[in-house]
């Protein structure tokens, strides 16, 4: 959990991220009282801020649809009496301290989005918290069930207009975005204007420019199942067994059981058990878990000491009820059963350049709205990781396949995948995704759809 404290004359904002799901909450005090704004971690983490602090918590705040939120919030609001606010009307006011949270329902992440601005004993906004409409340096990009004209050209004039009226604001009015790829993450209007091309745009290129993702209500799904269960969960972590060296090798040989390694990413070039499939916590897994596994599938686990808990847990309100158990990497590894190294390409401006030059078989698995966003490597391969699972096979199996996604995580997932499935290549994850590509200095090609 990252962490992240402003203070201002009036008030306090702390910034808890969870790499788990690149989403931030935030817990804002102001005088005697506090609120929340998108819970999403155990409610305990609430209650040692709450009372460690001595103060009175007022409101509990969503910005947007509650289904990808994992922590039980009703049970924060019914222990203290509170009022949870979601879909407020426009320009609400929510008085709490000596300051005040007005709704401001302009953007349009989703159908219900809604932005809540932060306004300080002069009157003045201070803060906007986005959700995930106005993220750092980029927009999220819209979903929704109906993807008619009519509907693309209003969700884009919302968020356009969005981005206008944070314009009109102070420069000095911090951005704090639900969703964020460094998690604790913020911003400010000021900076936003040079480092985010979507407060710069025309409206013409603003609108060509945005990418609609399709819904999927596995997550809303998987929210009503598993909601309000945390003493079920709890009840199924502790049936959970560790499992020795031993038997861990045992079932890595086993193909009805797949072996999921979630250390951070950084672990993976320093060894993974043979056969398993990388998902690092430290990056969004839980939003990809979902693109590439099958939830019923039988797996086992790999994880950090004293991250066991965390983990499991998640893994269970995500819709995995078949967990065979566990193990340590460290303990395994002391047995000196088969491993294997993930290898990293370095990633330079010439790297890049001699991987174009003697045409190596190149694979980007970001999205669609990514690859628009800041470009490709030249002549390289696009296949969006949200499809790899049914798109995989096409894949050429060329004796060194390079893969590139935003930051390394994915393209970690998907070396491990295809080597599950049988891929005898030697891979290589390119250093730092394409985010350390474009900082190398290399000019990417623009993305042609095909």
């Amino acid at each position: 959990m990252n962490q992240n404290i402003i203070t201002e004359k009036d008030f306090q904002v702390e910034i808890y991220g969870s790499p788990l799901f690149n989403i931030n909450t935030f817990f804002i005090i102001s005088l005697e009282d506090c609120i929340l704004i998108d819970p999403i971690f155990e409610p305990k983490l609430y209650d040692d801020l709450i009372s460690g602090k001595s103060k009175k918590l007022k409101y509990i705040f969503l910005t947007k649809k509650p289904f990808e939120y994992i922590s039980n919030y009703e049970e924060i609001a019914n222990k203290y009496k509170v009022e949870i606010i979601y879909i407020p009307n426009e320009n609400s006011i929510y008085n709490f301290g000596n300051v005040s949270i007005k709704s401001s329902k302009k953007g349009g992440f989703t159908e219900d989005s809604i932005n809540y601005i932060l306004i300080n004993s002069d009157k003045k906004e201070k803060a906007v918290f986005t959700g995930g409409n106005i993220l750092i340096g980029t927009i999220g990009n819209p979903y929704y069930k109906e993807l008619d004209e009519n509907k693309k050209n209003e969700i884009k004039e919302k968020l356009y207009n969005d981005i206008q009226y944070l314009k009109s604001l102070d420069p000095k009015t911090y951005i704090f975005p639900t969703y964020s790829n460094e998690n604790g993450n913020y911003d400010t209007i000021e900076k936003e204007l040079t480092i985010n091309q979507y407060f710069n745009l025309s409206k013409e290129d603003f609108f060509n420019k945005i990418n609609f993702q399709q819904y999927n209500n596995f997550y809303e799904q998987i929210s009503i199942e598993n909601y309000g269960k945390d003493k079920l969960i709890s009840e199924k972590f502790n049936l959970i067994k560790q499992l020795t060296p031993l038997e861990v090798n045992n079932y890595s040989k086993d193909n009805n059981i797949i072996l999921i390694d979630t250390r951070p990413l950084s672990e993976s070039k320093i060894g993974y058990i043979k056969n398993s499939i990388f998902f690092p916590r430290d990056i969004s897994f839980c939003n990809w878990t979902l693109k590439l596994l099958f939830p019923l599938d039988k797996y086992l686990l790999i994880i950090e000491k004293n991250k066991e808990e965390e983990i499991l847990k998640n893994f269970f309100r995500l819709g995995f009820p078949n967990i065979i158990g566990f193990i340590n990497y460290e303990d395994y590894i002391k047995e000196n059963y088969p491993s294997e190294k993930i290898l990293v390409y370095e990633t330079t401006k010439d790297s890049i350049e001699k991987l174009v030059k003697d045409k190596k078989y190149v694979i980007d698995i970001r999205e669609i709205s990514e690859y628009i966003e800041t470009g490709i490597i030249e002549n390289c391969h696009c296949f969006p990781f949200s499809t790899f699972r049914n798109n995989y096979n096409v894949i050429d199996k060329e004796s060194e396949i390079y893969i590139t996604c935003k930051g390394g995580g994915r393209a970690a997932m998907a070396i491990t995948y295809l080597k599950r499935k049988g891929y005898n290549s030697i891979f290589y994850n390119i250093e730092g995704g394409m985010m350390k590509v474009i900082k190398s200095g290399y000019s990417t090609f623009k993305y042609e759809k095909k």
